[in-house]
């Protein structure tokens, strides 16, 4: 695929016609913004690369076919909620983001998935909120301290 702002708005609109998109064109490059009554925004900025940003949630692609691919996947399941961004927060601080499609049902959960890199989290306490398209589905996790 040839990585033009025109034909990838084109491509983008006609992937996504369900959706309501606003699109803003600039001689920076291409914002896409996926809006809609109670649903949180989903962007994609293309410039040098594609970055998608939900939520506290930012991932970056680079303009090749596979990365679209998994850009246009990733797009389709948070606008299905079949994808979520996760946020812990240790106070004001972000302590990580990511996008997961992995069901979470506590902290203890999350924690025990890594616990090398998470355990710290229970010296400082914290909060994990998974953030959904959909706003109603949103949940958060309080993280003890010990």
């Amino acid at each position: 695929m040839l990585f033009e702002n025109v034909i990838l708005k084109k491509d983008i609109l006609r992937e996504f016609s369900g959706y309501e998109i606003k699109v803003d064109e600039s001689d920076n490059g291409l914002d896409i913004e996926f809006t809609g009554k109670g649903v949180s925004a989903l962007y994609l900025r293309v410039r040098e690369d594609m970055t998608l940003e939900f939520d506290r949630w930012h991932d970056n692609y680079c303009k090749t076919d596979d990365e679209y691919e998994r850009l246009l996947w990733d797009i389709r399941d948070i606008l299905e909620n079949k994808a979520y961004a996760v946020s812990v927060m240790t106070g004001e601080h972000l302590f990580i983001s990511f996008l997961t499609r992995a069901k979470m049902n506590s902290a203890e959960a999350f924690i025990d998935e890594d616990p090398g890199g998470y355990a710290s989290l229970k010296k400082t306490g914290g909060v994990i909120k998974c953030a959904f398209r959909n706003e109603s589905m949103n949940k958060e996790y309080i993280i003890e301290k010990d």
